[in-house]
């Protein structure tokens, strides 16, 4: 029970609430704002005073104290604003995600029907005695090799394809239709990028240009951010103009992103040929499978070309409005090419080691294929001074890395073999013309290779570098510079390493609370001081 009681004293009465059980004082309830007001008044003067208080009483206050003076001094105040500000933001961000989002601005995929995923039991039908001799590899992109030679994809249901090609394969020469505009902002996007390409230097490339790479001077801004594939920034290639910022990207699931990275600011001259909210990004799938290369070029057979474990080469044409079927096999899934702009050919390499040149302007094969590795190639690159030397990558046996005279390829054998105790991901040529290879290898090491078209192996330089991206992560591979003076490689620690080719030196590392991933992936403009980083979840961020 609680009752009430009326002290008297000099400024009057005041009411107490006392408990009848145990007689102890209650503490004031809220109808009381002017009892608790003199109660916080009163300890407030009891503390100056240093009075009535007890010893425990005492000592909390100077706790209290000291703990102020400590926060004070470690910022805590201004640190914990700054945390609450960044919650906030990240709460109820300002702008929308640039780039590819989740739902398709095309109107017809709406309406299109859902498939729920149902297993063959369910579905009351028999096994597939296909799967019965077991699995023979798994692809990045998800699907399954068997033994007996068939392909298992990962989608709705499980399907079996024996390499015979289906009705919705992406076969022959297909229109430029994105996946996420109009065709109204299809026409308008290929008319401005026809105009670029068509302004640009179509003569011989030029090696060696002295495109100073400032890393320090580097900055990633908000806007420079953009979704520009669904599922993983596996390649990046820069169109070569600095009239406009086009970068080409590729990901596992046969998507080629075309984002136009100061669409904004070019865009106002003319808003009725745009769809609203496209902000640059113009998603395409010209490819059924992972885009394993992508590169545009500008001498004899310009344009955009890519490669896909669908056996596919593609050439994106922009006068014509088409991804061009260049070359097709019906056995072989294309793990890596790149182009003799001088020969007009391309060399493809694929997921069982094998070799293969093609002719860009009809489309057929020059020679038989070469067996060059036991497993997949990695990474196929071209020396850009003398284009007569190749350099492969694998992931199994003695010749991992290898450099191959073109003239004798037929003979199966390389003129050297750089080695390495690990799979490596990629071998690069510098682009200045000095024969130096820049290789990335699992054992966690970037190194640096002297001139190669001697036919001897010089490690200038090695690189402690942690390499284990694990499963859902790209695999890293450094990259040049325009002028090879020093590379670059994606980092664990989600930054953008920079170092010095001659000395090995780390010379700048970015991060920023724009790349909330790992970079996995980068490309150096050819002709500006610009670099693109791309990401597992499709996300491309320019650094300039």
């Amino acid at each position: 029970m609680v009752s009430k009681r009326k002290r008297g004293g000099p400024a009057g009465t005041e009411e107490k609430t006392l408990d009848v059980g145990t007689g102890v004082e209650l503490p004031p309830t809220p109808d009381q704002p002017q009892s608790e007001a003199n109660n916080e008044e009163n300890k407030a003067g009891a503390v100056r005073s240093g009075q009535t208080l007890t010893n425990y009483e005492r000592e909390r206050e100077e706790r209290l104290r000291l703990n102020r003076e400590r926060m004070m001094k470690l910022n805590l105040p201004s640190l914990a604003t700054k945390l609450t500000t960044s919650a906030q933001k990240s709460a109820n961000p300002s702008k929308q995600q640039k780039g590819v989002t989740g739902r398709s601005r095309k109107t017809k995929e709406d309406n299109e029907p859902r498939i729920t995923r149902r297993s063959l039991r369910v579905q009351g039908v028999l096994p597939d005695g296909s799967t019965a001799n077991g699995i023979d590899s798994e692809r990045r992109d998800g699907t399954v090799v068997l033994a007996s030679g068939g392909i298992v994809r990962h989608g709705s249901d499980y399907t079996i394809d024996n390499s015979t090609k289906s009705s919705e394969a992406r076969i022959g020469d297909l229109h430029i239709e994105s996946v996420n505009c109009s065709a109204k902002t299809d026409e308008a996007f290929t008319d401005a990028l026809g105009k670029v390409v068509a302004s640009a230097d179509t003569g011989p490339p030029a090696h060696g240009i002295d495109v100073k790479l400032r890393p320090l001077s580097l900055n990633l801004q908000e806007e420079d951010v953009a979704k520009a594939v669904k599922n993983g920034a596996g390649h990046m290639s820069w169109l070569p103009s600095t009239s406009k910022l086009v970068v080409a990207t590729g990901d596992k699931d046969g998507h080629v992103g075309l984002w136009d990275v100061d669409f904004a600011k070019d865009a106002g001259q003319d808003q009725g040929s745009w769809d609203e909210g496209f902000d640059g990004v113009l998603l395409c799938k010209p490819h059924d499978q992972y885009v394993s290369g992508i590169r545009w070029t500008q001498q004899g057979t310009s344009g955009l070309f890519s490669c896909s474990y669908d056996g596919s080469l593609r050439l994106l044409d922009i006068q014509k409005r088409k991804f061009l079927e260049i070359h097709r096999s019906d056995v072989d899934s294309f793990s890596a090419f790149d182009i003799n702009e001088s020969k007009q050919c391309v060399y493809l390499g694929d997921n069982k080691g094998g070799f293969t040149m093609v002719d860009l302007r009809s489309g057929k094969k020059i020679g038989p294929k070469v067996d060059m590795h036991e497993k997949k190639v990695n990474s196929i690159d071209v020396e850009p001074l003398n284009e007569t030397y190749v350099a492969t990558t694998s992931s199994i046996g003695d010749e991992i890395v290898c450099i191959w005279d073109t003239r004798k390829i037929s003979k199966a054998k390389p003129m050297l073999v750089l080695p390495h105790s690990r799979a490596c991901h990629s071998a690069y040529f510098s682009p200045s013309g000095t024969g130096e290879v820049l290789t990335t290898c699992f054992d966690n090491h970037l190194r640096v290779w002297g001139d190669v078209s001697h036919g001897e192996a010089s490690l200038s330089n090695q690189i402690y570098h942690n390499n284990n991206t694990g499963r859902w992560v790209l695999p890293f591979r450094a990259t040049w510079s325009a002028d090879g003076t020093m590379f670059l490689c994606g980092s664990m620690k989600r930054e953008l390493e920079f170092f010095d080719a001659r000395t090995g030196s780390l010379v700048a590392s970015h991060s920023s609370e724009y790349m909330t991933a790992i970079p996995s992936r980068s490309s150096v403009h050819p002709l500006s001081p610009v670099v693109a980083a791309g990401t597992s979840s499709g996300r491309v961020h320019i650094f300039r």
